[in-house]
Formats: C-alpha cells, structure tokens, sequence
C-alpha cells in the first residue's frame, strides 16, 4: 500500500549518517587546533567542513568560524570577506547569515576604508526583513561618509535618521555628530547653534566637554576671546586636561594683550 511517506534506500540513509559522523569529526579537530592557538590550521579545518560536506548543517556554522578566526585571529580582512561572502551567497537565510553582513560592512568600513562599499553592505542591511537594528545601520552609512570627508552627505544621512528612527536612542549621538559635520567645515555659526540646541535638550549629555570645547574654539575663530575664555576657564574646573586648557588660555590672553598695545 502506497501511504504517501518518501522512504530512502537504507544504503543512503547510512551515507548520509557516516557523512554527519565524518563532519563532526573534523569540527571537532578545529575547534581543538584553535584551542591550542593553530589559527591557520583551525580556519583550514573548518573551511574542509564546508567545502566537504556543503549540505551538512554544519557547514555555515564552519565557514563562520573559518571567517572569523581569518579576521579576528589572523588579521587577513579579505580573507574573512570571502568566507562571509559565501555565507550569504550560499546560506542567505540562515542563522549566521546576518551577522556575516555586519561583518562584511564594518571589515570595509574598518579595516580596508573602503567607505562606499562599506554603506552598500549597510544599505543591504537595512532592507533585510530580519534586521533589528536598522538605526544603528543608518548611522553607520552616515560615519562612513563623515570618515570619508563628504560631511553634507554624512549630515544627509544623519537626518535621514532622524527622519525615519524618531524614537531611535541614537538621536542624541546624530545631533552631536551633525554639530561637529559643521564643525569641521568651520561652518562655526551652524555648529555653535547646534551644539546650543544639544545642551539645552540635554543638559548631562555625554559629550558635554568635547561640545563645550569646540564651542570654544569657535568663539576664537570669531575672535571672541571673552566668551572662548569663559568656556574654557568654566572647563577647567571639572577637566583632567587642565594643560591643555591653560594653553589655549594663555594664548588668548596673550592675542589680548597685544591687541592692547598696538
């Protein structure tokens, strides 16, 4: 009686156990080589697993490893690239798949500086249906342009943020970041309104000296040397950079003075 259930011949049923079992076998062999700190021999193990045995459920997880351990052990960036590639080129559901995205985008970002396909790579993660953190993904394409020295675009990209993450916890750090876009363009009059607007809405910011700093430094460019004063001499009561601060200190002062005696 035909009952509809698909039966395997009982040799394939074997093989496809001995292959589990030869699998395993050679998992454990990597991870005991990475144990004794045999990097190369450890990423070599595991690529075997899944060049080996590609349908084995093991095979992502081993190729994972052989990516990390290349990027985190061996210092062999595009190495790990490609190991990861493949996770998502073969496994693109599954359970490591993700996080090989995340790898690839910050190994581009990081590592070689290859900005523009570091924010391809963070762009993908975003359209993902499976990624939690799309915010945090936004704010690394706008870094990326930021550390690229396009910094309209990095500021584009930050609003972009706070266009479409209003709840996002990373508001506060995109406003500071946006502030000091115009900070280093010496766009003084912008940053100072912004980083004004950050420390009214958030008084304990995190970032209060650096903001008050560059507040600062602006007022100097302005030749405002009261106001540059009072900021720094206001820093130096909470500052472990006190050297610092008496250095610009003494040399508004001495811009003051010879103002005075021309």
């Amino acid at each position: 009686m035909n009952t509809g259930v698909k039966r395997f011949p009982l040799a394939v049923v074997f093989l496809l156990f001995a292959c589990a079992q030869r699998a395993d076998s050679l998992l454990q062999k990597a991870e005991t080589l990475l144990l004794q700190n045999r990097y190369h021999e450890a990423a070599e193990t595991f690529l075997q697993v899944a060049e080996r045995y590609p349908f084995d459920p093991q095979a992502e997880t081993a190729l994972f490893r052989a990516g990390e351990i290349s990027l985190l052990e061996l210092s062999e960036p595009e190495k790990a690239i490609t190991h990861f590639e493949k996770i998502v080129r073969e496994f693109p559901q599954g359970e490591h798949s993700v996080k090989a995205e995340e790898y690839i985008a910050s190994i581009y970002e990081n590592s070689l500086r290859d900005f523009d396909s570091a924010v391809i790579w963070y762009q993908r993660l975003i359209r993902r249906d499976d990624t939690q953190e799309k915010d945090g993904y936004q704010f690394s394409i706008a870094r990326c342009f930021y550390k690229k020295g396009d910094y309209m675009q990095a500021i584009t990209e930050y609003r972009n943020l706070m266009k479409q993450f209003p709840e996002s916890g990373l508001i506060p750090e995109t406003k500071y970041q946006i502030a000091n876009c115009y900070f280093v363009m010496d766009k003084c009059d912008e940053a100072v309104a912004s980083y004004r607007r950050l420390l009214d809405k958030y008084p304990d910011i995190e970032w209060r000296y650096d903001i008050m700093l560059s507040t600062g430094v602006c007022m100097e460019e302005k030749e405002n040397y009261g106001k540059a004063l009072e900021i720094y001499r206001e820093l130096m009561e909470t500052s472990t950079d006190k050297k610092l601060l008496r250095e610009k200190i003494a040399a508004i002062n001495e811009r003051i003075n010879k103002r005075k005696n021309r």
